[in-house]
């Protein structure tokens, strides 16, 4: 009797080895992933942090060690405080979904699916004006949190934790800045709109590399300064089925963030631009052609733009020339 029920049990045991273990659900990774996270942002994610991946004057990005099978695309951010806002670190993972969503359904799937990691936390339930689908936020009392943008085919998500005391905070431009900024515009318009004829060949170095849609980007060889950062000449080629795409070459720069409006720096912006732009440019007003850029000035087959966005009392600009080339003989427009 005893050995039977030891073969038994034995065979059950392979059976039980044999049978591969079954892949968890969407939602299990998903409470999974944040719950690992919230668990490591006390320490803002210390023993995932890898190489650093970026750095601007308002934040540092660095890659995250990937646990288990997860996180191998997230990015660590480490968001310094500037006025009211606190410096936070969180990780930042997108969330594809096998099947489209309706914001309620998209919405129902998020909070079902983390309603035990985040119990304890209060939720903020916001929608944009732009967007259908809502951002959850779900904080707690210990200053962690978890932010999930919701949209039709996954989620947006941060895991993240306010600092009590901020190590890195972002002051608005000094005077001396704010000259800084000037100088480097001047130089960007003096140096690049002649050069905007030979596609740049002067300013760009000899090694390109390639972008997300195949084309080659350059980086600049000159220097215009320090508030401006990642320069670099990009060959545009791809028409990503516009039926009026005209092939073109861009000089374009960031100008580092700032702890101000934006229409505190435009009108710097433009004053610069405008005094440093040579003869045979004219400003483009109309709204169909600025489309979202604040400013524009057109010359014969270049064009020089002043573009950018505010998001939580931090400005961002980019400033850009384009070459454009003449449309393909066989393009049909």
């Amino acid at each position: 009797m005893k050995a039977r029920a030891f073969f038994a049990l034995a065979a059950l045991f392979a059976f039980t080895a044999a049978t591969p273990a079954k892949k968890p659900s969407d939602s299990q990774q998903l409470t999974f992933v944040v719950q690992t996270l919230l668990a490591q942002a006390p320490q803002n994610f210390a023993s995932m942090r890898l190489a650093k991946i970026d750095t601007d004057a308002d934040f540092t990005s660095y890659k995250v060690k990937p646990f288990g099978t997860h996180c191998h695309a997230c990015t660590m951010y480490d968001e310094y405080a500037h006025g009211t806002y606190k410096e936070n670190w969180y990780v930042f993972d997108r969330w594809n979904l096998p099947s489209k969503m309706t914001p309620a359904k998209s919405e129902a799937y998020a909070t079902q699916a983390l309603r035990r990691v985040v119990a304890g936390f209060a939720l903020h339930r916001t929608v944009s004006k732009f967007d259908k689908y809502p951002t959850l936020l779900w904080r707690s009392a210990d200053n962690r949190w978890v932010s999930v943008a919701t949209s039709d085919d996954g989620y947006g998500i941060r895991v993240g934790r306010d600092l009590a005391k901020p190590v890195h905070v972002l002051l608005p431009p000094t005077s001396a800045q704010i000259k800084q900024l000037v100088n480097a515009a001047t130089n960007f318009i003096r140096l690049g709109a002649p050069a905007a004829s030979s596609n740049f060949d002067s300013l760009r170095t000899a090694s390109p590399l390639k972008n997300a849609l195949g084309e080659d980007d350059y980086p600049v060889s000159a220097s215009f300064g320090p508030m401006l950062r990642k320069c670099e000449v990009s060959n545009v080629t791809n028409s990503l089925g516009y039926k009026d795409f005209v092939p073109k070459w861009v000089l374009s720069c960031d100008v580092i963030a700032m702890a101000a409006s934006r229409d505190a720096i435009k009108p710097v912006l433009h004053d610069a631009v405008e005094d440093a732009l040579p003869d045979g440019f004219n400003p483009t007003t109309d709204p169909t052609m600025l489309v979202l850029d604040d400013y524009r000035w057109d010359g014969t087959d270049v064009s020089v733009d002043v573009g950018s966005y505010e998001s939580n009392g931090v400005v961002h600009f980019e400033l850009s020339i384009y070459h454009y080339l003449p449309k393909p003989a066989d393009s049909g427009n």
